[in-house]
């Protein structure tokens, strides 16, 4: 079990420094949809308390919106209020 927390701290860390490519957040996203399982309601009001709010499955859910395309389309033409938003490099 140890073993998992050290990979786990690693995930977290890794996100926190910025590694944001699609594997890393969709392992993220897999990690705390299992922990979500895993633990009591106590637990579930700590985590809660501890991130304003958000409890694991808005993260679950943030994560993965995070890593479609789609989001991205939707959040572009809600932002630039266009039907038809272009990729710009």
């Amino acid at each position: 079990m140890s073993e998992k927390i050290g990979l786990f701290d690693k995930l977290l860390l890794s996100v926190a420094t910025g590694n944001h490519d699609k594997d890393t957040l969709t392992s993220l996203a897999g990690r705390l949809a299992r922990l979500e399982q895993e633990i009591g309601t106590s637990e579930r009001k700590e985590i809660k308390k501890a991130s304003n709010g958000k409890s694991l499955k808005g993260m679950v859910n943030g994560l993965l919106d995070a890593i479609d395309p789609q989001k991205h389309t939707e959040k572009a033409k809600e932002i630039f209020q266009t039907q038809t938003p272009t990729e710009i490099r």
